[in-house]
């Protein structure tokens, strides 16, 4: 993953700048961790405050729009979708942040459903498991 270090005005951002170098600094464990009372590792680390995202109400409302500042209008932008991406270790956060993006999507929702087996053919053959690899 990558951070655009870059204004849209191909200006320098040192905010992002400042970003990339902390989160290299924690994936290559120059982060000073700490323990927690009871622990007898340090595994805990300080995220800086000016990397915080302050929320007085919804935090899936203000993670989504500091992250797609102007969605509404340029949900259709391939270019700026793509440059953009909310993570997280939960699945039960990516389906809240999902359900609020669904919801502020123009057009009618679509339901695709799926199946959990091969449809029979109309001819039963002894091989026919193995046309189709497992994970189908």
């Amino acid at each position: 993953m990558r951070v655009n270090e870059y204004y849209p005005n191909r200006e320098i951002d040192t905010r992002k700048q400042e970003f990339n170098k902390w989160v290299l600094s924690v994936g290559n464990g120059t982060v000073v961790a700490k323990a927690k009372h009871g622990e007898d590792e340090p595994s805990w680390i300080q995220i800086p405050e000016e990397f915080i995202i302050k929320s007085s109400g919804n935090p899936i409302e203000q993670i989504v729009d500091d992250t797609y500042l102007d969605f509404i209008e340029r949900q259709n932008d391939d270019d700026y979708l793509t440059e953009r991406a909310i993570l997280t270790p939960r699945n039960d956060d990516v389906e809240e942040i999902n359900a609020y993006m669904f919801k502020k999507l123009a057009g009618q929702s679509v339901t695709y459903n799926s199946a959990d087996e091969i449809c029979k053919a109309s001819t039963e053959t002894l091989d026919q498991q193995q046309l189709y690899p497992t994970e189908f």
